[in-house]
């Protein structure tokens, strides 16, 4: 069986500017007048770029051999496993 299409090619081609066919999953189609995608944008004069905010950069040192020897003696003592004491560079 078929039936009458909702709009011929020609009614499509001639329909005015905001008039849309809606299709939803479940739902028959229907005619609705909507606003067009850039009439919900605001205006470009709106569109001001804003001044990013100030970098914030972190001082990264770099560790020689001896500094790094330096750090780790402090951190971490170890310990003769013959005597048991404190071994000390």
């Amino acid at each position: 069986m078929t039936g009458k299409p909702l709009l011929t090619v020609s009614e499509l081609v001639t329909l005015p500017g905001g008039t849309f066919i809606l299709q939803k999953g479940g739902h028959n189609p229907m005619k609705s007048n909507m606003q067009l995608f850039f009439e919900y944008l605001p205006d470009i004069k709106d569109l001001v770029q804003k001044e990013p905010p100030p970098l914030q950069y972190t001082e990264i040192q770099v560790l020689n051999s001896r500094k790094l020897y330096k750090y780790t003696n402090k951190l971490y003592i170890p310990i003769d496993l013959w005597t048991g004491k404190y071994r000390v560079y």
